[in-house]
């Protein structure tokens, strides 16, 4: 007799064990589910955030991105806001690279200084050869950075050789197109002796009369949520490259380098989708094995339940004794999601996956109760006699 019913005890506790570690299972997979959807989302967010996503312009075939002479007409709508003509492309790019030479002479120069190149500029990346990876060298002085050129400051950039010429001097009045100007020496660049680099907007200013065009225009996406709205706004100023034909009505292409992103956006969009599939589907999946499993617990007690409505217990309090355990054994699995959780993944707990779970569960046992109350109790206990002869 008492190994009967240790037999039973260990059975019982076996099964309370089960059904806890059940529903801690479930709300970490749940819990699992939804953060990994929250990281996917997280990436898509930085990949639209900060992905660099550059475009260029060229010719129509594509084999020119430098002496292209591009009129103001198109410079302006990267400078300028729109002002209604759908035309404009300021609201949509950033760290716009323009590029711009002019022949300048030196007032007084130094011995063997002179005439010299004035590279207009508003980046580094406006000269692939001031690049750092492609060698290119630029060494501020002191308190000067590429913001002066940002700024449109008259500040210059000058080649170490003609710097050892100067002996100490610190600013260079420079001739060009119709007037003369004070530039400020704020750095060396390495590359050729003659050519100093200045900001764009001085060398536009020196030929106002309008007959020096823009060598090379490059930019970055500003927002690349837009991407789609800015290619749209592109296709009615430029066209698309065509290697093996002329741009028709348009004088120049522009190619937006956006491979890597589309196939990256479109990787982590597709994860996005799945686990947004997945979700409600595990969510019935709980639902299932909470109720199942509380209709297999109730149904394994049917004869318990019948002998205690025997006994005088009413239908609910008949339920409660029988349930009780078993509802605190999903409670304690949900105990032990929210203490390991936040441990493993540094997050809270999200409890509706317990309370799923447990309201599922209790379903389960309810729905099954309702079931067996279709059967008399007198016939319950004597399906377990004839069963037990």
């Amino acid at each position: 007799m008492t190994g009967f019913w240790l037999k039973r005890r260990l059975l019982r506790t076996g099964v309370w064990l089960l059904v806890a570690l059940l529903t801690a299972g479930l709300a970490f997979s749940m819990g699992i589910l939804r953060r990994a959807h929250e990281e996917q989302q997280q990436k898509l967010r930085e990949l639209e955030k900060s992905f660099p996503i550059w475009l260029q312009v060229s010719n129509p075939q594509g084999t020119q991105v430098d002496d292209l002479e591009i009129t103001n007409s198109y410079v302006w709508r990267f400078i300028q806001p729109d002002e209604g003509t759908g035309r404009g492309l300021k609201e949509y790019t950033t760290h716009l690279c323009l590029k711009l030479t002019a022949e300048g002479t030196i007032q007084a120069p130094p011995e063997g200084a002179g005439r010299v190149r004035l590279v207009g500029i508003t980046q580094r990346e406006s000269v692939p050869a001031l690049k750092a990876e492609n060698g290119g060298q630029v060494a501020f002085f002191e308190g000067a950075s590429w913001e002066d050129f940002a700024l449109d400051r008259a500040v210059c950039l000058v080649p170490e050789s003609l710097w050892n010429q100067l002996a100490g001097v610190t600013e260079l009045e420079i001739q060009a197109g119709g007037g003369t100007e004070n530039y400020r020496i704020i750095g060396l660049v390495s590359g050729e002796p003659d050519r100093l680099y200045v900001p764009w907007v001085h060398v536009v200013n020196a030929y106002n009369d309008g007959i020096e065009n823009t060598e090379s225009l490059s930019a970055l996406v500003a927002d690349n949520a837009q991407l789609s709205e800015l290619k749209e706004r592109m296709r009615r100023s430029f066209t698309n490259v065509n290697p093996a034909g002329s741009g028709g009505r348009y004088t120049f292409a522009v190619t937006v380098f956006d491979s890597q992103y589309m196939a990256s956006h479109k990787s982590i969009s597709q994860k996005i989708s799945l686990l947004e599939l997945l979700h409600p589907a595990f969510v019935l999946l709980c639902a299932a094995i909470g109720y199942f499993t509380g209709a297999a617990l109730f149904h394994a007690q049917k004869y318990s339940y019948a002998l205690l409505r025997t006994l005088g217990a009413r239908r609910m309090k008949a339920l409660g004794l029988l349930s009780v355990e078993y509802v605190v054994a999903v409670l304690v699995g949900g105990a032990l999601y929210a203490g390991v959780y936040p441990v493993l993944f540094g997050k809270g707990v999200e409890m509706q996956f317990v309370l799923l779970t447990a309201a599922c569960f209790t379903a389960g046992i309810l729905i099954s109760q309702l079931v067996t109350m279709r059967d008399s109790v007198l016939r319950t206990l004597q399906d377990r006699d004839e069963g037990g002869r």
